[in-house]
């Protein structure tokens, strides 16, 4: 089963407000788990395809930490392990936005010390690492990705759909 998140369209990467979320290979034996399962899924994927139209695959990023939340549920952060195929950090102080302002905000003023210290205090209290599920995803995503291009052929005129599937 795969779920296309687009409730309210894509911004990105297919910038495209008509495209419509969806249950693809819903059958009569699936149960809710299944659907929720689908959703969290769904959303993942969606964010690894927005990861990989960066076009920052040359430095690919082997660790994620994740904010939000998301952190409260382990099986999520599971899949969000096994589907971007990396690390997903856990940090002990949990603030979001607010924490990498501060960040950004230490690493300006370009005193190390004061870096690492910051660093020591919030240290990672749990590491999500990709699974032999991984492999599993790997097929889903590809899916995932064909289902969503699908759409956008049936939405774009031809000059712009080429230009997103060539990407």
């Amino acid at each position: 089963m795969t779920y296309l998140p687009y409730l309210f369209g894509e911004r990105s990467p297919y910038f495209d407000a008509s495209l419509s979320g969806g249950i693809f290979g819903l059958k009569a034996h699936h149960q809710q788990s299944d659907i929720i399962r689908a959703v969290m899924e769904g959303i993942a994927f969606s964010l690894r395809n927005v990861y990989e139209n960066m076009g920052i695959e040359k430095n690919k990023i082997e660790k994620f930490r994740v904010t939000g939340g998301v952190v409260k549920n382990p099986f999520w952060l599971q899949i969000f392990a096994d589907i971007f195929k990396a690390e997903i950090e856990i940090l002990s102080f949990d603030e979001g936005p607010a924490y990498g302002a501060m960040l950004c905000a230490v690493a300006g003023i370009q005193e190390e010390d004061l870096f690492i210290r910051w660093q020591q205090a919030n240290r990672v209290k749990a590491i999500y690492k990709p699974t032999e599920q991984a492999s599993f995803y790997e097929k889903a995503y590809k899916t995932f990705v064909e289902l969503s291009l699908s759409q956008v052929e049936n939405t774009f005129p031809s000059t712009k759909r080429k230009e997103i599937i060539n990407k």
